[in-house]
Parts: structure tokens; sequence; C-alpha cells
């Protein structure tokens, strides 16, 4: 997966950077000093840093100043405030893993979102695939197949009263995930058995009641193969630092291409700098200093046009004077 838009809130200086894309190749951040460059790209380290990160998000540092007071008081808790949220462009192969899990349910998987919330907690989604089913979606096949299974005798009707007890606190929006999913998935397994063969209508409520209960399970297996194919984001200052020997060449049209290769390791840096056309004749040029063992790969060959001096003030005039 490929990282392709980003957006950075309630981080340092950064109140809303708004969501931003970026390009498959190279994304050049601009603004002015104190603008907030560093504290973007800082902040979308969190999203998924390296293991041996030692300090993440903390509300005290990085939460802005001016709006503390909403944590200190109360008003918002750290785990509700996002921080970072990235999107990502699936490839064949992460979409090739999700079919392997459910090809049914993630036929339309295209982008996987991951959000980073101050009290360092994540949060992912697959945006137009639903994740999780309502109560409200599956509640008449409940209703309906528990009165099928309440009447095949002693056991049924504890399986019943089973299910009753399982959905006291189920309300109509309640999405079946994590505890309320596994324990109804554990009774439609013991109330199987229950179930009329020939009974074509109880036999399809049940398929639903099953998928229902097996979706939030898909998508944790779904998040499980994800998980590990999550680009590893690494914000770095220090730039490499090279220590080159300069080798010049002058060709006969009198443009020197230029080569810097590092004599201290086996790596190789190599620059060939060379212009589309010769300068104005007007002009003289002169090549900037070959960089030393104190200098950096980032010194390149320029132009330089040699000036004329200026002369500054009136010309002196010279008065003669008679006695």
């Amino acid at each position: 997966m490929r990282l392709s838009a980003a957006q950075v809130t309630n981080y340092r200086s950064v109140i809303d950077s708004t969501e931003f894309e970026v390009e498959p190749d190279k994304t050049i951040v601009v603004g002015a000093n104190e603008a907030g460059k560093t504290a973007v790209l800082r902040a979308l380290q969190q999203v998924n840093p390296p293991a041996d990160q030692e300090n993440g998000l903390d509300a005290l540092r990085d939460y802005p100043r001016s709006r503390y007071t909403e944590l200190d008081r109360g008003d918002k808790e750290a785990g509700d405030v996002p921080v970072a949220r990235a999107t990502f462009t699936l490839d064949g192969d992460d979409i090739a893993v999700l079919h392997d899990i459910d090809a049914k349910v993630f036929a339309n998987a295209r982008t996987f979102e991951l959000t980073r919330y101050l009290d360092n907690s994540r949060t992912w989604d697959l945006p137009g695939i639903s994740r999780s089913v309502q109560w409200k979606d599956v509640s008449k096949d409940a209703a309906r197949l528990k009165a099928h299974v309440k009447g095949r005798g002693e056991e049924g009707q504890q399986l019943a009263d089973e299910l009753d007890q399982l959905l006291v606190r189920v309300r109509d929006t309640t999405p079946l995930v994590g505890h309320t999913a596994t324990k109804l998935d554990d009774w439609l397994e013991r109330a199987l058995p229950h179930i009329d063969e020939e009974n074509k209508q109880a036999d399809a409520q049940f398929d639903r009641l099953r998928a229902a209960a097996r979706h939030y399970t898909i998508f944790k297996q779904a998040w499980d193969a994800l998980a590990s194919r999550i680009p590893v984001f690494v914000y770095y200052s220090q730039y490499f630092t090279v220590r080159p020997e300069s080798i010049w060449r002058t060709s006969h049209s009198g443009r020197p291409p230029m080569t810097w290769t590092r004599s201290t390791t086996s790596a190789t840096c190599a620059c060939s700098i060379s212009w589309a056309s010769p300068p104005p004749s007007s002009r003289r040029w002169t090549a900037s200093q070959p960089p030393n063992s104190r200098r950096t790969a980032k010194t390149r060959t320029r132009w330089r046009p040699t000036k004329k001096p200026k002369r500054h003030g009136r010309p002196s005039t010279t008065h003669a004077s008679t006695n």
C-alpha cells in the first residue's frame, strides 16, 4: 500500500492542515519559518512509527497550548481527539490478501484509512465497506429464529432464554462487534441442531444471522492481515553527509560536466551537471568551489556572472583658481 493523502489536526501549531494529497514520487512541503512544516511531518510519523520509538503522543506536549484547557477541564478526552489521518491506496497484493479472507465482503476495497488519536490509540477503516452490522438489521430474523428454536423442546426453551439474556443491553443501533458478536455466533452454533432441516425459512434466517455475527470476525482478520503491510513512517532531520573528491572533465564546448565520487567507502554518489545551451556571450562564468571534506553533496556548479564594478557617487570636478 502507498500513502496517497493525509490530514493533521490538533497537533502543536497545526489546528487543521486540511486533507492534502501525497504524490507517488515526491511531495514537497513549502512554507515560511514556524508555519508548521515540521509539525505536520512529526504528526504523520505517529500514524505508524518505528517499533523502537520511545516517545509517542503526549497531550501536555503535543496538544495546542491555546486549547489545552479543554482537556484540563474535561471538556474533551484525549481518546476523542484525532491527530493524524493517513489514507493509503491498496495495491494488488493488498487486495488479494483481503479477497482470500472474503472476496464478497471486500470486493470493492480500494483504499485504507488509519487514524492516530492523542492518547496513542488507532482506528482504521476501509472506505465504502461497512465494518459492522447493526442489531436492527437482523433483529427480525433473530426473533423468528428464537421462536422456532423455542418450540423444539426443553433444550430449545433453554436456548431461547439464553438469547434473551444475551440481548438485555442490545439496542437497535448497537453494532454487532466484540463480545456481542462472539456470543451470538456461539449461540447460533449450539442452536443449529435444533433447527428443522426442512424449514427453508428458518434455515435462511440462521444463515443471515451467522453472516452478521461473523462480519466482525472477518474485519478483525482483515486488520491482522493489513497491519503488517502498513508502511513505517520515519522522520529524520540529519541528512547524509558525503566526503567527495572532485573529478573535472572539460569538454570542447567549454562546459564542464562534473562527477563526484566518494573515496572513503564503496558507496558512490554521482552528480552529472550540464546545460542545455552555452551561456550568453556577453557574460563570463565561474564554477563554484568543488566540495571538500567539510562540505556536503548539496554543493552544485552554477553560473556566477562576472559583473563590472559599480561606480558610486559623482565624478570629481577639478577647479582652477588664480591668485
